[in-house]
């Protein structure tokens, strides 16, 4: 007989989970979807990139196992999916199998993964004479991923611009839902605005008022000329080389009069919010890059906004590839902390569920994770639910419920030698096994 270790015990019962959560689609509402985003952070100058470009880079698996041990919950995954079909609009089976082996790095890292569809040239040029090329690649990824676990969501298309905007966008959106839902009635599907999915553009958007299902998205890079200095595909940006941000009372106010729009067209729309987007160039002095990469992280979460920070390991990355480690001014900027967090301690355990339940029915929204404005046992059912897919039956006793995640901060608390207790293998027990 063979006996398993104690991390693959853990991996089967978060795999056993994984394939219940198959059937699962429609038991969260769509706030609590989006909570589940709650930090990601985009994978960025990979899957985008045209066949044969030198700075489309690789993903890996120890990507997403490095994502995921500091504090982030999804990842955004662009994807150039127009360059990888035929004339005949049928995907590649070779480029579908990579698309399959990074969503299944991500689940296995219990990451939430966001598939969409970046770098459309043509549709944006011509969105008639390419109408029904999306719809087919559409259909294609729809009735591929139908069975897919819940923690995949589609995002329609990224940044519509050109001639692709206004009612055109309203309509072809629409159709493309048509078809996703065909395959995927329930799955939750992110859409944004025109005009490259600026705040402003959710003004004119128009949604499905019986498709409950859907989250909606902006990007926010202003001001543009300290975001995108001296990137080099934006004309004269060399010029803006040396401009600085800091957060002063005229700064912060532009910030968020700009988030307050978004959430009075979230508030017409009824749906939640997703920042796909956001980030400054490398080129922008680190100081001025850290103030508003927290300014734009604490009024975005202040809002309930979900958050997918631009991007990963490139020009705005986070995370120095070379040197193999975090660019630790930006991600202490970003601080991804767990939602299931509720008294802020770094740890995830009974306190913050004990904190839940005395809230519940009360005005205080400090443990409102899932968003909808209110604590109650919704909030509870969440937390017990996806804070139990981060850890899995550590007690052993067959299921797994908030005294598994208390046995592991417990653990953690008292510097444990105990290696059953490594979730992630580092050879040591700390809150990097808690994330």
């Amino acid at each position: 007989m063979t006996i398993m270790t104690f991390q693959q015990r853990v991996f089967c019962i978060l795999l056993c989970m994984s394939a219940l959560a198959r059937g699962a689609h429609g038991q969260w509402t769509i706030n609590e979807y989006n909570a589940r985003l709650a930090n990601g952070v985009n994978l960025g100058n990979a899957l985008e990139a045209p066949p044969g470009a030198q700075w489309g880079q690789q993903l890996e698996p120890w990507m997403f196992q490095e994502i995921a041990r500091a504090g982030f919950d999804s990842v955004r995954v662009p994807i150039r999916w127009s360059a990888y079909a035929d004339e005949s609009n049928q995907i590649s089976a070779d480029f579908m199998a990579k698309i399959d082996a990074v969503v299944q790095q991500a689940e296995s890292a219990q990451l939430a993964v966001i598939l969409n569809i970046h770098h459309f040239d043509e549709l944006y040029a011509d969105p008639a004479g390419q109408r029904a090329r999306m719809l087919a690649i559409w259909r294609q990824i729809a009735e591929h991923y139908r069975d897919a676990s819940d923690a995949v969501y589609f995002e329609l298309l990224n940044e519509p611009h050109d001639k692709l905007a206004g009612d055109d966008w309203n309509q072809l959106l629409a159709d493309v839902l048509s078809v996703v839902r065909e395959s995927n009635p329930q799955r939750p599907v992110i859409v944004g605005g025109d005009n490259w999915n600026s705040a402003a553009s959710l003004a004119t958007l128009k949604l499905p008022t019986d498709d409950r299902n859907l989250i909606v998205t902006f990007h926010y890079y202003q001001p543009f000329k300290f975001t995108h200095q001296g990137a080099n595909w934006v004309n004269n940006s060399s010029e803006w080389l040396g401009t600085k941000w800091t957060r002063d009372a005229a700064s912060q106010k532009a910030v968020q009069r700009d988030f307050d729009g978004v959430v009075a067209a979230a508030n017409r729309l009824n749906r939640p919010v997703l920042l796909g987007e956001f980030g400054a160039y490398s080129t922008a002095d680190m100081q001025s890059r850290v103030e508003w990469t927290r300014c734009i992280t604490e009024e975005a979460h202040a809002r309930h906004f979900s958050t997918a920070y631009w991007e990963f390991c490139a020009g705005f990355g986070l995370y120095d590839r070379q040197q193999r480690k975090w660019r630790q001014p930006l991600i202490e900027a970003i601080a991804p902390k767990s939602i299931f967090d509720a008294n802020g301690d770094r740890l995830v355990d009974r306190a913050d569920l004990n904190l839940l339940r005395q809230q519940i029915g009360r005005g205080d929204k400090v443990a409102d994770l899932n968003g909808d404005g209110e604590v109650t046992a919704r909030d509870e059912r969440f937390w017990i639910y996806f804070a139990g897919l981060r850890v899995g039956d550590l007690s052993r006793d067959g299921k797994w419920q908030a005294d598994d995640i208390d046995e592991l901060a417990a653990k953690i608390r008292e510097q444990t030698k105990d290696l059953r207790y490594d979730l992630n293998q580092d050879g040591v027990v700390d809150l990097k096994d808690h994330k």
